[in-house]
């Protein structure tokens, strides 16, 4: 793929990755713009779901494979690491911003959100730190991974779980379904539908439903 085609490639799945983070945040948060629909535009204001800006990327990357006849799971593939940077970037622009703030803490570590009362989990950095963590782990796999598309499916398992455990100390979560927030309930079909994929490609490889991961991960 020439040069021109992977900056078209980076400037669509951007867009797309905006309008999903846009589109689910407003979705999850509906008496607010409809009182005011003109406030979806007002994006400089915040408000951007980030499950909602991969589920955007994924179709733009999809549509953009799809266009330039490149395989799209391998396009997913050099999609994952650029992610997590991306996202790592993001999450200390948030900490930096005072949004995506943690909950309420007497630990050493908390820290005061500007506007915030009290010190608060650096949930932020966290999250940006996870993403960092899931770096290290596609770089591992980059060269030797078993499948196309198991490095993209395993960002989406990967962050599900962490993103599960760390909405915990999340102070700003919304739309709850009993203990559990939005983000949460999507971690984990997330997480069912990307690890559900791994399995199977696994078993497939290894031509028998008991996977045996380790001898392929040592590969």
């Amino acid at each position: 793929m020439g040069e021109e085609k992977i900056l078209d490639a980076v400037v669509l799945t951007v867009i797309g990755g905006l309008l999903g983070a846009r589109m689910l945040f407003v979705l999850s948060n509906p008496q607010v713009f409809l009182e005011d629909p003109w406030q979806i535009l007002a994006i400089f204001r915040g408000g951007l779901s980030f499950w909602g800006g991969i589920f955007g990327g994924i179709v733009a990357l999809v549509i953009v494979a799809r266009r330039y006849h490149y395989p799209v799971m391998q396009f997913l593939d050099l999609a994952a690491p650029a992610t997590t940077i991306g996202a790592a970037i993001g999450y200390v622009g948030a900490f930096l911003g005072g949004s995506a703030y943690g909950t309420i803490t007497s630990a050493s570590w908390g820290v005061s959100m500007v506007g915030l009362a009290g010190r608060r989990y650096p949930s932020q950095i966290l999250e940006a730190l996870l993403q960092l963590s899931i770096l290290v782990v596609l770089l591992r796999f980059r060269k030797t991974q078993p499948f196309s598309g198991f490095l993209a499916l395993s960002y989406l398992s990967l962050y599900s779980v962490g993103r599960f455990v760390l909405e915990f100390w999340r102070g700003d979560r919304t739309q709850m379904w009993g203990p559990f927030s939005q983000a949460q309930i999507i971690s984990l079909l997330v997480l069912v539908v990307s690890f559900g994929l791994i399995y199977l490609n696994m078993a497939r490889l290894q031509g028998r439903w008991s996977v045996n991961f380790a001898r392929i991960l040592r590969r």
